[in-house]
């Protein structure tokens, strides 16, 4: 009989917004955490601005990029042209067995990945054992990060 790991990453939860299964604080190798409860990932850093964002369900929140009425601020971008300071609104995506949470940002998205245990994206380093959860501004691939930006469950 097959022992069921109640801290197993539930990847067709978390693709509906329902992150039960990553219940607990994940925290990667530079000390950034993020803690998860049910439907919401609050995260102390993602772009490296020091700026807590916080996931509920598939809308994402920047208190410090919005407006007085709480939406996305306009910001300048190119020229004389301005754009949301990002996107509430997360895209998803899934490649090769990685489900991916994305919003825009002035040129760049911010993607929040979740890589089962099993899967390595592309990570050329990490624990293929165990659940991880990439969180990163980026132009590039959102798993092709340095070992130390992988979230790993602590709590």
């Amino acid at each position: 009989m097959m022992k069921n790991l109640k801290q197993s990453m539930a990847l067709d939860e978390v693709k509906v917004g329902n992150y039960k299964s990553l219940n607990g604080t994940w925290q990667n190798g530079m000390g950034n955490q993020i803690t998860v409860k049910n439907e919401t990932m609050q995260f102390t850093d993602i772009t490296s601005n020091k700026e807590p964002r916080t996931i509920t369900g598939q809308q994402l929140d920047i208190p410090g990029s919005d407006g007085p009425d709480g939406t996305p601020k306009e910001v300048s971008y190119i020229g004389d042209s301005t754009m949301k300071a990002y996107k509430q609104t997360l895209i998803t995506e899934e490649y090769n067995g990685v489900f991916s949470l994305k919003s825009t940002l002035p040129g760049a998205m911010l993607c929040v990945s979740f890589l089962p245990k099993g899967m390595m994206g592309d990570l050329s380093g990490g624990d293929v054992n165990k659940d991880k959860i990439i969180a990163v501004g980026t132009q590039n691939s959102p798993t092709a990060v340095e070992a130390d930006q992988v979230y790993y469950k602590i709590s």
